[in-house]
């Protein structure tokens, strides 16, 4: 699977100012390692974070005692999913929080039935 296609925008969705964002910048592949742990085979359930666990979600890159990204199913049904993105030292808090809130909500220009766009980009 690559990420290098990105799909279509509906018409009116690219008639939007913010439509040159979504096609405006190159989409940055994952490497093929990243790809085989996400796409591939589910990862062992004894390596999964467990609930009560959930502070180990918060140690920095390289230090999870197991696996860092996968997916499984847990005895219970649950599913699980662990992804770790690597955010660079250059954002800090009130950049996370300005993009959460510009993320979630919905400028007067959406087009109505299409998603969020921001959600898009």
């Amino acid at each position: 699977m690559s990420y290098s296609k990105l799909p279509e925008l509906f018409p009116e969705e690219k008639a939007m100012p913010l439509a040159k964002y979504y096609y405006g910048y190159p989409m940055k592949d994952l490497t093929e390692e990243l790809k085989r742990k996400i796409f591939g085979p589910p990862m062992s359930a004894e390596d999964a974070v467990k609930p009560e666990n959930f502070l180990d979600w918060l140690k920095p890159c390289g230090e999870y005692e197991k696996e860092e990204n996968g997916y499984c199913m847990l005895a219970d049904g649950t599913g699980y999913v662990c992804t770790y993105m690597k955010i660079p030292e250059s954002i800090d808090p009130k950049k996370i929080f300005w993009y959460l809130n510009w993320l979630n909500v919905h400028s007067k220009s959406m087009v109505p039935g299409h998603g969020n766009l921001r959600y898009k980009i």
